[in-house]
């Protein structure tokens, strides 16, 4: 990693900066992507530091394989300001739809 002005970015295993200092946060990679946080939230980048999918989200986690497909939990806040969830797979398409309370997504994990 990178530490610039207090943001983050990250450098290859030769010490090559891949990715300038922009972000407040960087995950590990998993599965090829790592969740960095913005000022607007967060979002996935690929190894080359660039955003896929382009969707922001209030909340992200990393990808987790479920025996069957590599997918992660992603959250949004509603009108009430209560986060709500959903999944995506590794393409980014909805798997779930974004309205599963804490609980709910905790059984769907354990139930996929």
């Amino acid at each position: 990693m990178v530490l610039e002005n207090y943001e983050l970015g990250f450098a290859d295993v030769h010490g090559k900066i891949v990715s300038s200092p922009e972000w407040k946060e960087i995950s590990n990679f998993s599965h090829g992507f790592a969740v960095v946080e913005t000022e607007d939230g967060f979002r996935y980048i690929n190894h080359k530091g660039k955003t896929v999918w382009g969707e922001e989200w209030d909340f992200i986690s990393n990808y987790f394989f479920t025996g069957s497909m590599w997918i992660a939990r992603v959250g949004k806040l509603d009108e009430a300001n209560e986060m709500e969830y959903g999944y995506i797979n590794d393409h980014g398409a909805q798997i779930c739809e974004i309205n599963l309370t804490e609980d709910e997504a905790w059984n769907f994990e354990r139930n996929i």
